[in-house]
């Protein structure tokens, strides 16, 4: 849970960086959050968030 809200957050603050120096219009950003929404209550959600925790998983266990 605390992954989903950092990259939630992430993600936020990348849509508000692009709208500021407007390289994507309000409209579109508008959009993208519904279509998340959307995608979040598909059968394919479970399979996206697999996906997602074994990318977050392999950056974790890279020793710098």
């Amino acid at each position: 849970m605390i992954l989903s809200g950092s990259a939630a957050l992430i993600l936020l603050l990348i849509v508000v960086f692009l709208i500021r120096r407007n390289n994507i219009k309000t409209h579109y950003a508008i959009l993208c959050l519904l279509a998340g929404f959307y995608l979040a209550k598909t059968s394919s959600a479970p399979a996206i968030d697999h996906a997602l925790n074994n990318v977050a998983d392999m950056f974790a266990s890279i020793q710098i």
